[in-house]
């Protein structure tokens, strides 16, 4: 109605006034002079009354439902970075405007979805193949893990997004040899797994959790803490089928562990020979062995003494 009669900063102020009466709802119509005189005089009478539809009305959890169930039908699946940044153009154009707090919500979801595609095709090279119409991001460190669940027939693998974050934030640091990082997101990933109690990591999705933070700790060298990390997710409801993947990477960090035995068993045996030969005793010559065998440059013998 307005697009071409009222333009910049007039329309604006224009849709934020709309607004304003949008959220005061019905209550508006008494600014008008005209309409107030006409509904006053009614709502003021004691004799009206207005019937409380119950059956019409929502609850703000069904409302809250619905709007999340709305909101989570939406799916981003960029295809490259130009994509990436039309997306994160248009989510920052749509940050500007006024928003109603569902609008709002479903702007805050769409920029995080970006985000984590985004973070999968740049910290960690994702490589998509097309099964069943669906792309599947493969992580490198994951591999085992998907290969297994899609023999196992399941096409994807589900895990808490703030498993993965974590998980993308120790692999990066790692891999940009920042170590202080690195070790702060990999306590923060198993504070998570250890002290939540089902909000943010759900419980039937904890095998790939703890199998996440396993291989993580094997990443960085904790081999001990990868060995109980792994053995947990064995624990666990096994909702993503991965049980074959976990075994395979606890033989792993046993063979490892028992190579490290052995080496540290040489290395100890390679230092008391060294110890030993850094003490051994100077010899010294037998004046006895001189005069009987002749010229002292000929020949010599020694003595060893503790």
């Amino acid at each position: 109605m307005f697009m071409k009669k009222i333009v910049d900063d007039a329309r604006i102020c224009l849709l934020k006034q709309l607004y304003r009466y949008y959220r005061m709802g019905v209550s508006c119509l008494l600014l008008s002079p005209t309409l107030r005189s006409i509904l006053e005089p009614a709502l003021s009478s004691p004799s009206l009354e207005i019937s409380a539809a119950e059956g019409d009305f929502m609850s703000v959890v069904d409302l809250d439902i619905c709007g999340m169930t709305e909101i989570f039908k939406l799916s981003f699946s960029p295809k490259d970075t130009w994509e990436f940044y039309l997306y994160l153009k248009s989510i920052n154009t749509l940050s500007r405007l006024l928003l109603s707090p569902y609008q709002l919500l479903t702007l805050q979801y769409c920029t995080a979805e970006t985000l984590v595609h985004l973070a999968f095709t740049m910290a960690n090279n994702t490589l998509c193949c097309t099964h069943k119409n669906k792309n599947i991001p493969y992580i490198e460190e994951l591999y085992l893990e998907q290969n297994v669940s899609q023999h196992n027939g399941d096409t994807l693998l589900s895990v808490s997004p703030f498993v993965i974050v974590e998980m993308l934030s120790v692999l990066s640091h790692y891999r940009l040899s920042n170590r202080s990082r690195c070790l702060k997101s990999l306590t923060d990933l198993q504070t998570l797994l250890l002290y939540d109690d089902g909000i943010y990591v759900p419980l039937e999705l904890r095998d790939l959790s703890w199998q996440i933070l396993g291989i993580c700790q094997h990443v960085v060298g904790d081999l001990h803490g990868a060995l109980h990390s792994y053995e947990e997710s064995l624990r666990q409801q096994p909702y993503n089928r991965i049980k074959e993947a976990t075994q395979i990477r606890i033989e792993c960090v046993k063979q490892q562990l028992q190579e490290n035995i052995e080496k540290v068993g040489l290395d100890l045996i390679k230092t008391c020979e060294a110890i030993i030969q850094h003490h051994k005793p100077d010899p010294i010559w037998n004046p006895q062995a001189k005069r009987k065998r002749g010229h002292p440059t000929d020949y010599c013998e020694v003595l060893c003494v503790n």
